[in-house]
């Protein structure tokens, strides 16, 4: 096998599926080894793709940047537009990751004509749906339903479950960010359902999180709490630093609105200091807000209020939603936060 078949079969290999992390990162090293002593800069770029993509699987957003940076700088050289376009493509899912949403924005609508015209019907969807997820991030959740709308046509029109699924969870955050808790519902729910048929283990914990997020607003998400604690050890065993974040952040917020503040102090601090880890700072604000409500409800106003201080002003910094949002409080009921996710 040529150096760039091999590029193509391991960028494309299913190492992601079972989170086989060493054998992806050897197998590509060696790879991009190989192609370096070879001079087959279409094979280093496409290698440099797949660390990438390895990075952004492990949560190391910063890796995943600079290796998809270094593809982007060879893509350009040889003038690749259609592997300049895909590779651009992934970036945005990092800049996104990274509360960068400007930028996230930018490169998507910068490289969805590009699809348009390469009649490229999967990854077009793909695009529409991060521009979907992008745009509910800063808050404009009509022109996000518009794109998730476009995707969810686009897959069911390619027989893609999967890929349905997916944007309805996102339809279903989407609404949940614009306070409509019944429209969450019904798409949340229905993700589930449909990861539950496909028996994807890891998305179902993701859409199992995002319906219990709509059922804690609602008053009722006591019921998940025993799928939550599951969801978490399962993030575990799949090295899933970002996963398992998100749960204890939930589970934290589950805590505070059931008032049991020891709890949701533990779990909301395990949460930051992995979203602390992970580098994200959009994340960071949203447990720190979560934090502030329950300082707040504890008693301790001085340290919530510098809490909540330096939140806002990481979603001012970053442009989402949240900072035009009222800081919620706990009364005799917790004033809904709606983040995404």
């Amino acid at each position: 096998m040529s150096s760039t078949s091999l590029a193509a079969a391991l960028s494309s290999s299913a190492f992601t599926a079972r989170n086989q992390f060493d054998q992806w990162w050897q197998t590509h090293s060696a790879a991009l080894q190989a192609a370096d002593l070879a001079g087959d800069e279409a094979s280093k770029a496409s290698l440099y793709v797949g660390l990438g993509r390895l990075r952004l699987e492990q949560d190391r957003f910063d890796e995943a940047d600079d290796y998809y940076s270094r593809a982007l700088a060879i893509y350009e050289g040889l003038a690749d537009e259609s592997a300049l376009v895909l590779t651009k493509l992934e970036l945005a899912s990092v800049q996104r990751e990274r509360g960068e949403l400007n930028d996230a924005a930018r490169t998507l609508v910068e490289v969805l004509p590009a699809l348009a015209d390469a009649h490229s019907p999967q990854i077009e969807a793909r695009a529409w749906h991060s521009l979907g997820m992008t745009l509910t991030e800063q808050g404009s959740f009509e022109a996000a339903l518009v794109e998730h709308d476009r995707a969810l046509a686009r897959y069911t029109e390619l027989a893609d479950r999967f890929g349905q699924a997916l944007v309805q969870r996102s339809i279903g955050i989407t609404h949940r960010a614009a306070d409509d808790l019944a429209a969450a519902e019904r798409f949340c729910g229905s993700a589930l359902r449909l990861m539950t048929e496909l028996g994807d283990t890891h998305m179902l914990i993701y859409s199992l999180q995002s319906l219990a997020k709509v059922r804690i607003r609602q008053g009722r998400g006591e019921a998940e709490r025993t799928a939550l604690l599951d969801g978490l050890e399962k993030c575990r065993e799949l090295q899933d630093g970002f996963g398992q974040a998100l749960l204890l952040r939930t589970l934290g917020e589950l805590d505070l609105a059931a008032r049991r503040f020891g709890d949701a102090e533990q779990h909301l601090e395990r949460s930051l200091q992995w979203w602390t880890a992970l580098s994200l700072p959009l994340w960071q604000a949203r447990t720190m807000r979560d934090l502030a409500t329950l300082l707040d409800a504890t008693g301790r106003r001085k340290q919530s209020d510098a809490t909540w201080s330096a939140a806002l002003k990481l979603f001012e910094r970053h442009g989402s939603h949240e900072a035009g949002e009222p800081r919620p409080r706990l009364s005799g009921g917790i004033t809904p936060a709606r983040s995404p996710l």
